[in-house]
């Protein structure tokens, strides 16, 4: 249990909320890993390779549980942004267990890619609600703009009710983190009926971008087979998002960072 105490408020969960939990973190150093922009460093860094490489198989093993067969959320946004990996140390590596990925416009403009939140919603027809962030887009120059994507966890911890929430919990302490230490002015990522996800990040400050009409409905997103999303977005976290922020800081600090390093961003730098 010494192992689990040094870190964030939010594992101890695990011990003080007589859960039964299916896999035993107990003796197992909880981390989070942070790959920045694969594009940037990928040719240097077997590290980095590695972790990606897991990351892909995270991601193709969860959406596949939920989604089906076919679907494919990797692409090509994978290699300009960061992927924050939560997990623990087992026998010496990094086990992941959960993971998303975050990524700027302002480093979408330098790729010449269009920001994701437009990629989502043309692929899916929906260009009418593009226009509607197009227009806010234009809106927020000068801003700091984030769109966050890719939310995966393994899927043997999904039906697992305390581990599937401290998971949740993890993502929210990596997301809150991120988006403070980088001074995220407009937050941006899709929500999922099927999976709750658009009740879920509703908790935590994200509301559906409203245009002339009011709140932009749910979509058919195509590269989930035409499965229901909406799109969300972001200004303030609440105070429950802050606070489990703060529990987790130390886990944040104290993470393992593959790339190159905002200098502005405290973190050890993987070995």
């Amino acid at each position: 249990m010494g192992e689990l105490r040094q870190f964030s408020p939010v594992l101890e969960k695990l011990v003080e909320g007589n859960f039964t939990v299916s896999f035993d973190f107990l003796g197992r150093k909880p981390m989070i890993v942070s790959l920045l922009a694969p594009y940037d460093s990928i040719t240097d860094s077997d590290e980095l390779g590695r972790h990606l490489i897991e990351v892909f198989r995270l991601k193709l093993a969860g959406y596949q549980a939920v989604h089906g067969y076919g679907v494919l959320p990797i692409d090509t946004y994978d290699f300009i942004s960061n992927h924050h990996l939560f997990g623990f140390e087992e026998n010496g590596r990094f086990r992941l267990v959960t993971a998303y990925r975050s990524v700027s416009l302002g480093k979408c403009v330098q790729h010449r890619l269009p920001f994701p939140a437009l990629s989502v919603l043309r692929s899916s027809g929906e260009h009418r609600q593009a226009e509607v962030v197009e227009r806010n887009l234009e809106q927020w120059k000068g801003t700091n703009v984030n769109y966050s994507s890719s939310w995966t966890m393994a899927p043997e911890f999904r039906h697992d009710r305390a581990m599937h929430a401290l998971l949740r919990d993890m993502l929210i302490v990596m997301l809150v983190n991120d988006e403070t230490d980088g001074r995220t002015d407009h937050s941006l990522l899709c929500g999922v009926p099927k999976v709750r996800t658009d009740h879920f990040f509703a908790q935590y400050g994200y509301d559906r971008i409203e245009s002339a009409d009011g709140p932009l409905p749910p979509f058919e997103q195509a590269s989930l087979f035409g499965e229901q999303a909406v799109l969300l977005h972001r200004t303030k976290f609440t105070e429950s998002a802050l606070r489990l922020g703060a529990e987790g800081r130390a886990l944040w600090e104290n993470r393992i960072v593959v790339g190159e390093t905002p200098a502005a961003v405290p973190a050890k730098k993987a070995a």
